[in-house]
């Protein structure tokens, strides 16, 4: 009778807590894709950007409009991965936008 008591507590623990930790698992690969989406995103328009900056004049709209964006960007992903639980915030990264140094904001994640 132990051993039954035993085994069913075992399978009603296990029932209880699988879900939980597939939760977590979706979770942190929600938020992993949250993250690689946001900074591909990011380094697409500096790319973006330097191109542009190259066959224009208008050097400084097109950082100003770059950093806008990309602190937008970064401000909704964060969001997203605080609702999911997941510390991140943003590292400013130097680049070079036609010989100017521009301070951009790719998401770095601290604690899953």
């Amino acid at each position: 009778m132990k051993k039954l008591l035993l085994a069913l507590l075992l399978v009603a623990f296990i029932s209880v807590t699988l879900p939980a930790v597939d939760a977590k698992v979706d979770s942190r690969e929600k938020a992993e894709e949250i993250v690689e989406e946001t900074n591909e995103r990011i380094y697409d328009l500096i790319e973006e950007a330097q191109e542009k900056a190259l066959e224009s004049d208008k050097d400084e709209k097109i950082i100003a409009r770059l950093i806008a964006k990309t602190e937008r960007i970064s401000a909704r992903a964060i969001k997203k991965l605080n609702k999911l639980g997941v510390d991140a915030e943003c590292v400013y990264i130097e680049v070079v936008i036609d010989g100017q140094v521009v301070l951009v904001d790719p998401i770095e994640v601290y604690h899953w």
